[in-house]
């Protein structure tokens, strides 16, 4: 979502020298005619030393094993001589047809350079991250594009309230920042002298960036799961100047972009945009630029003879800042208004016959419809290449800006063939996605290791015990929390209590007894209890573990879970450090209960919702009980209750809030930043009544995955989700006939 940077006073700025046009036009639509077939790998064609008889009159056939071919093949050839054999052969070996993802995007068949750049195939490794940001500096993006904003960055530390509540300088930049009218709105704004092509500029190159794949309507972006940061540099005709530029680059970078799409060029090289260039380039950011456009009589570009810029800003002798992109038809030649040059250009992609997203007000004769086509430009190849930048930072994020060039120039395919006037000077070659995701896959072996279980502690009507297993659904044990006798279901959660450096399973009853709270060690064996309120409240505790002192051991944190919302902290002794109450005393419909650090300043905070009967009222405390900040996810009125869990899920040093709701069915999981800022939505294929959920990094990734527990034909299941939608672990909890839902956690082990 959205970004911005705080008010300037542009009167008597100087203009500099040179000014900065878009690469695009409108074409003809593309054709798939001359489209080569994929290579397909020689490969065995039967099992080694099997073969198949099927008797007359049977309906099975026998399946033969011998040591060798030679073998199978003499047998082969005994049985076709047997009057009672009805057919003999080799087992033969059968495949998927092919080794890819198609989406289902309404408009993908008009995408003709996805295939070409074996895109489908490069999906099956992977579809993309939201951990990786790519700033589009353009002529701004339409933020509500349906195929867009889910993938629109978010300002973690912003609120709409017209002040700069990060301090970066720039007031509520929800979303990115408009540098040409300083506003935080990064959107086309339909300014005096603005085109069509200007106004759609830069929601065409995030379209093909990064829009949502597989959701049946619109388009593919290269990369499906991304966040793209809105920074408008360009006006709405498509015009800026470099010393905006260079703030807009800066600005990105010191926002956490990872990558840069440049999708515009200069004639004149400027020391402003060449220093802001170079700090991106030394801050380990990778910068993707256009070789920009000609008229099409003209052959192109030769940028060997006159430059243009940012393209050719690599940084002086020996260096490599940005990586050129130039632009190819459907056959791999260079398309006739491509720029070319030895020296400036890196790679080539496609860049003629694109439909992708366009921005939409249907107020605006002409931008009724949020997609279209046919562009062409090397804005447009360009952002092919930034896609595929992006979707290799997924792969692996520790590449390098180097390495991802290096990536995409040593998997090319050469297309000095198609191009006998251009040898040398169209890059490397023209992009294969799928060779240079395979190869990063390779490059740095996963180090991760995960010590992590997933555990699911016993729903109401069941025997109370928590049952832990691997992320990938292997059981490991389970243990009894308490006497058997007892079915009121539990709550648990996991931290260190003691500081032993090993994370301890915390319990405490949902209804039905005693709030009695139990500390067990990852075993099962217990190794302490308390009571959190007077031993009269049957109706439940609501429990959260984590850190609040910053001293390295964890505090347990209980709510009521009826007849009021006073919380109380203890340490892991049992002794109570602080209590209050969260909401007003009218009040009587309990807590939900997380801990983490939401506000990125190094401590971690108490968050809690209403769990019967209240709105959306998230609140969010210190360990002592003082208010730190509110906010309502959602409509006050929806008065179903609400619970949240707690984590970093894109990895960016803050944690993100979950909430669902804590009665009726419900399919999708709302995330929010500290400041109530909806960042991600994660949709679930069916819908439940009470989700039970949690948050927690299960693969030692710095990422916080889903955990929710679902009904599945077989049984209750827990199913493990990146924010991405990626499943990433399944298992079997409770066989049928069981359809309660058990609340589930992760525990991390030493």
């Amino acid at each position: 979502m959205n970004k911005r940077i705080g008010p300037m006073d542009r009167a008597g700025r100087v203009v500099l020298a040179t000014a900065l046009f878009l690469s695009l036009s409108i074409g003809t639509a593309a054709t798939a005619s001359d489209r080569p077939a994929a290579d397909v790998a020689t490969i065995p064609d039967h099992r080694i030393g099997e073969i198949v008889v099927l008797f007359k009159g049977a309906t099975v056939p026998a399946k033969l094993k011998f040591a060798s071919d030679a073998e199978a093949a003499a047998a082969i050839a005994e049985f076709s001589k047997d009057p009672e054999v009805g057919s003999v052969g080799w087992n033969a070996l059968v495949r998927i047809s092919a080794e890819r993802v198609n989406p289902n995007d309404e408009h993908y068949p008009n995408q003709w350079y996805l295939e070409k750049i074996r895109a489908p195939e490069a999906w099956k490794v992977s579809q993309g991250s939201r951990s990786v940001v790519v700033a589009v500096l353009d002529t701004g993006v339409d933020l509500d594009h349906p195929d867009l904003r889910n993938n629109i960055w978010t300002n973690p530390y912003e609120v709409l309230d017209g002040l700069d509540n990060d301090h970066n300088g720039f007031p509520d930049d929800i979303h990115g920042w408009d540098f040409v009218n300083d506003v935080g709105n990064p959107r086309p704004r339909f300014d005096t002298g603005w085109t069509e092509a200007g106004v759609n500029h830069g929601t065409i190159v995030s379209g093909i960036i990064g829009a949502i794949g597989m959701n049946r309507i619109g388009v593919a972006g290269v990369t499906w799961n991304v966040r793209l940061m809105p920074v408008k540099v360009l006006d709405d005709a498509g015009t800026g100047d470099v010393e905006t530029v260079a703030r807009g680059i800066d600005y990105a970078v010191r926002n956490g972009a990872q990558i840069l799409n440049l999708s515009f060029v200069g004639t004149d090289d400027t020391p402003v945009l060449e220093a802001a260039i170079d700090r991106a380039a030394s801050g380990g950011v990778t910068i993707v630029t256009a070789a920009g456009n000609d008229n099409a009589t003209n052959g192109g570009h030769d940028l060997d003879q006159v430059p243009n810029y940012p393209v050719c800003n690599d940084g002086g002798p020996g260096r490599n800042e940005v990586i050129g992109v130039t632009g190819t038809d459907e056959t791999d030649k260079k398309a006739n208004f491509s720029g070319f040059g030895t020296h400036c250009v890196d790679i080539s992609a496609p860049g003629v016959g694109f439909y992708s997203a366009r921005y939409q007000d249907i107020r605006i004769p002409n931008f009724g419809s949020p997609y279209g086509g046919f562009w062409k430009g090397t804005s447009l190849a360009t952002a092919v290449v930034t896609g595929a930048a992006a979707l290799l930072k997924s792969v692996d994020s520790t590449l390098t800006p180097d390495e991802i060039r290096n990536l995409m120039t040593s998997t090319a395919v050469n297309t000095d063939a198609q191009n006998p006037a251009y040898v040398g000077r169209l890059g490397a070659g023209r992009l294969d996605l799928y060779a240079a995701v395979d190869k990063a896959s390779l490059m740095h072996p996963e180090v991760n290791v995960s010590r992590a279980e997933v555990g699911v502690a016993a729903p109401t009507g069941t025997v109370p015990e928590i049952k832990l297993f691997t992320p990938s659904g292997a059981f490991v044990r389970s243990f009894l929390a308490y006497p058997t006798t007892f079915r009121g279901g539990f709550y648990a959660a996991s931290g260190d209590v003691d500081g032993d450096y090993a994370d301890e399973i915390v319990t405490a009853p949902s209804s039905g007894m005693a709030p009695d709270v139990k500390v067990f060690d990852s075993s099962g064996k217990q190794k302490t209890d308390f009571l959190a309120f007077d031993a009269k409240l049957t109706t439940g505790v609501s429990l959260a573990v984590g850190d609040l002192g910053g001293d390295g051991r964890s505090e347990i944190v209980a709510g009521m879970v009826s007849g009021g919302s006073e919380v109380r902290v203890f340490d892991g002794t049992g002794k109570m450090i602080s209590a209050f109450t969260v909401y007003a005393p009218t009040y009587k419909g309990g807590v939900s209960l997380a801990i983490g650090d939401v506000d990125a300043d190094g401590k971690n905070e108490i968050v809690v919702a209403p769990l019967q009967g209240g709105g959306p009222h998230v609140r969010v405390f210190d360990m002592m009980g003082n208010l730190k900040t509110q906010f309502f996810a959602g409509d006050a009125k929806d008065t179903r209750g609400w619970k949240i869990a707690v984590g970093d899920t894109q990895r960016q040093g803050s944690a993100g809030i979950g909430i669902m709701p804590a009665n009726g069915l419900a399919d999708v999981l709302n995330l929010y930043n500290g400041l109530g800022v909806l960042y991600g939505v994660v949709e679930f294929s069916v819908k439940a009544q009470n989700f039970p959920f949690a948050l927690g990094d299960v693969d030692a990734d710095g990422r916080s995955e889903v955990v929710v527990s679902v009904p599945t034909a077989d049984g209750v299941a827990f199913s493990i989700h990146d924010t991405d939608g990626k499943e990433k672990g399944f298992a079997i909890t409770y066989a049928k006939p069981a359809t309660a839902l058990p609340k589930p956690f992760v525990l991390v082990r030493p």
